[in-house]
Formats: structure tokens, sequence, C-alpha cells
């Protein structure tokens, strides 16, 4: 069998391709939040290991976080869909190209919502008091999304035994 996300594939299905996005959430009572995000990791899981797409995403103070990555065709159409989502607004894009490799290997979507209790992860990353989306670069933006997977990590491997 074939590892799809094994980096010596991907010269074979096609180039490696990274997409980084932010977008507002649209407002919603908030006792539906922890259902829509429970719905969007659901959908998007099952979505990205069918187009075998890795990627993280994340919830923090209104604002959605999202990197996929995979075969650029797929990627594409994947945030095509997203960007037609009503649950989106005011999207902005912090990366489109090619990339070395798969940060998010391991995951066809990592995903969480931050809560207040989490507020020192993105004080540490982005050295200001919360979460400030105007400041995201993509560099920045990754390196969240990269700590938010990493902190899970434990977590999944426990289920796994």
């Amino acid at each position: 069998m074939v590892n799809l996300h094994d980096p010596a594939n991907e010269r074979s299905i096609g180039a490696l391709y990274q997409l980084i996005y932010l977008s507002r959430a649209r407002p919603c009572p908030a006792e539906q939040r922890a259902r829509i995000m429970s719905d969007i990791l659901a959908v998007s899981t099952r979505r990205n290991e069918r187009a075998r797409v890795t990627g993280a995403l994340l919830f923090c103070d209104g604002w959605y976080l999202q990197a996929l990555e995979g075969n650029r065709y797929d990627v594409e159409a994947i945030y095509d869909s997203i960007s037609k989502d009503e649950r989106h607004d005011s999207i902005r894009l912090l990366r489109a190209s090619p990339a070395p490799a798969r940060e998010f290997a391991q995951w066809s979507m990592c995903g969480s919502a931050l809560s207040p209790n989490d507020a020192l992860i993105v004080r540490g990353l982005e050295r200001t008091d919360g979460f400030d989306p105007s400041r995201l670069t993509e560099h920045s933006a990754l390196s969240l999304l990269t700590a938010v997977c990493d902190r899970q990590m434990p977590a999944r491997r426990l289920l796994a035994i």
C-alpha cells in the first residue's frame, strides 16, 4: 500500500501545494460554536481523506485560521468550497504556493477552538495580549497551527493505543 503522505510519493502524485487563509466567522450564538466547529472538522476530515489533503484548522476569538496541503488542484477545490461557505466572511489568503514538505502529514484535519485558557499559546507566538489577525504573517500562522497540532498529538497517540 502506498503512503499518500510520504514525501517520496509527492513527486508522483503532483507537486505539494500549501494554502493558508484567515477568515472572520459569521456571528452565531455562543452555544452553537462548539457544534459548528465539530461539524466543520467532521466534514473536512472526510473530504480531506478522500482528496489526500492534510491540514489544520483553528478557531480563535471569532476567526478561522486554516492550512491545507496536498495536490494543488485538490487544495484549491477545497478552498473554493470554503470561500463559498456562509460561515466564513472576509477571507484573506496568507499563502498559496508550492511547499517543500507537509507540515501536517499526520492529520487529514487537525482542529481546535482556542478558549481563553489557551491564550498563553497565542500570546507566546504573537507576543501580544491576544489574537490579532491583522498581524498574522504566513510564518506566524503556520507556527500557531503547528503549535496547536503538536499540543494535540499526545492525546491522539493515547487514543490509538
